[in-house]
């Protein structure tokens, strides 16, 4: 393999890495689909038993990376963190505020993209490597200038006037691979303040919307009815699961109609079954008792 064929494979594969992103614990990851909603990623790679996934943001550079949202943010569970973390409102104008401060960020990460693997290349192929290389070993710190610029710009946008970690700045101006991907680190905090219910209830269309919804409620049940002790449709015993369970199910209410069926029983798969874990919608066989799977959930009958 020649010198420019290895150079930009290395480049192809530290791009590649950059794609990936470490989804933590407790953290929901967006991806942006082709219409331009967004869409909850699930599955991914587990590392560890901490509950990080490794996933894959969209490869190519004109589309936005990931966004990761805590599945319950810090100061959630009191009345003032819990209007923050469920006003949408907010959300709208901080996305918005996001696209426009990144737009240059990308812009400039798509020319280095066209650039290194595009145009470079046709140059060497025409005039040589001995020609061109001056030229293309110049372009890349040019290119990291120009991104880092534009990076610190954005940063202090999004985050009212902070400035940017000095090793992210270092990582665009040495990795091209880095420049090319710099609008995604920007992007994946900007709502870390928020819920990803009221996140999802902003960004995805309305049946996306709907099943990560449907999910979150039977989620809160499973939280709320953890011991088969607890008398069935008693709110939960802790007041910050309290506070919770009543933003998610306001929320839910003001925007799903017909939300109701959440929490109805489903459609029973088998004629035998007498009771189903209202987290998971397992059927059982018997009347009463607890889903071993979620935790004791208490079960609930199917009606007469």
């Amino acid at each position: 393999m020649s010198s420019p064929s290895a150079l930009l494979v290395l480049i192809g594969a530290l791009y590649l890495i950059e794609c990936v992103a470490v989804v933590p614990g407790g953290y929901v990851a967006f991806r942006p689909t082709t219409r331009g909603s967004w869409a909850v990623v699930s599955g991914g790679m587990r590392l560890g038993e901490q509950g990080r996934r490794l996933v894959l943001a969209a490869v190519a550079p004109w589309r936005a990376g990931l966004l990761l949202v805590p599945a319950v943010p810090p100061g959630a569970a009191d009345e003032p963190g819990a209007r923050l973390a469920f006003d949408r409102e907010t959300i709208g104008a901080l996305m918005a505020r996001a696209r426009a401060a990144i737009a240059p960020v990308r812009v400039d990460g798509v020319a280095a993209f066209v650039w290194i693997f595009g145009l470079a290349p046709l140059m060497v192929w025409t005039l040589g490597w001995s020609a061109s290389w001056p030229t293309f070993l110049l372009s890349v710190p040019l290119f990291g200038l120009l991104v880092v610029g534009d990076a610190r710009r954005a940063f202090r946008m999004i985050n009212d006037g902070r400035s940017a970690p000095v090793s992210l700045l270092v990582t665009m101006a040495l990795s091209p691979a880095a420049a090319m991907r710099a609008a995604d680190p920007l992007m994946r905090a900007v709502l870390a303040r928020h819920h990803a219910l009221a996140v999802a209830s902003v960004l995805c269309d309305q049946d996306a919307y709907e099943r990560f919804a449907e999910e979150c409620v039977r989620a809160r049940r499973r939280v709320a009815r953890s011991s088969i002790e607890e008398p069935a449709g008693e709110p939960p015993a802790n007041a910050a699961d309290h506070v919770l369970a009543a933003a998610e199910a306001d929320l839910v209410a003001r925007t799903i109609p017909g939300a109701a069926r959440f929490t109805q029983p489903p459609a029973r798969r088998d004629p035998s079954a007498l009771a189903y874990c209202p987290a998971c919608l397992l059927e059982y066989v018997v009347r009463d008792g607890a889903c071993e799977d979620c935790g004791g959930v208490v079960l609930e009958r199917y009606p007469a």
